[in-house]
Order: structure tokens, then C-alpha cells, then sequence
């Protein structure tokens, strides 16, 4: 029994080393766009191609921001429905779970 629990220890502990860099690396790349913007290319009216850096949050005018707080959101996946009591909202972003 202590050879499968080790098995199964070091099993666990490999992949839970594998997802924690997994979402690491997700957080850095979400936290980069959010902070630097997003970059979107498009043809303006004389046909040349424009590409600016989008910028999901206004840190410089927080003015220009949109804020929301909406209390019970309710959220349904394929598997299962969870409700956050609140959710709070910058720009249409879900930032804030309470």
C-alpha cells in the first residue's frame, strides 16, 4: 500500500506542479493585456492598414472607465451553476469576486 500511495503522491504532485504553471503563465499573459492593451489591426478609410494597442482600462482618466457592481450573478456552465454574491465590473470585465 505504501508503494501505490507513493505513486499516487508524486503522481499528484507532478501535475499539480504542471497546472500551477499552466495558470501562472495565464495570469502574467491576462495581466499583461489588461495593463498594456490589446493588440487589434484594422483598414481605415483610405484602405491603409492600422494597428493600435487597444486599452481595456483607463489607468491614466479613471473617468473614462465604466464601473458595475451587480450582487447575486448568477453563472451556468456545462457542468454546474455557481452565483457569486458580488461581481464587480470595469468596463464590461468581471475583476471582482465576492
Amino acid at each position: 500500500m505504501n508503494f501505490l500511495s507513493a505513486e499516487l503522491e508524486n503522481y499528484i504532485e507532478q501535475h499539480s506542479e504542471a497546472e500551477t504553471a499552466l495558470l501562472k503563465k495565464l495570469n502574467r499573459d491576462t495581466y499583461a493585456l489588461i495593463k498594456s492593451g490589446v493588440q487589434v489591426s484594422y483598414r481605415d478609410a483610405n484602405g491603409l492598414k492600422q494597428a493600435p494597442r487597444l486599452r481595456l482600462i483607463d489607468f491614466d482618466n479613471v473617468q473614462n472607465n465604466h464601473f458595475l457592481c451587480v450582487r447575486e450573478f448568477a453563472v451556468q456552465g456545462d457542468l454546474y451553476r455557481r452565483r457569486a454574491d458580488i461581481v464587480g465590473f470595469v468596463n464590461g470585465l468581471p475583476l471582482l469576486f465576492i
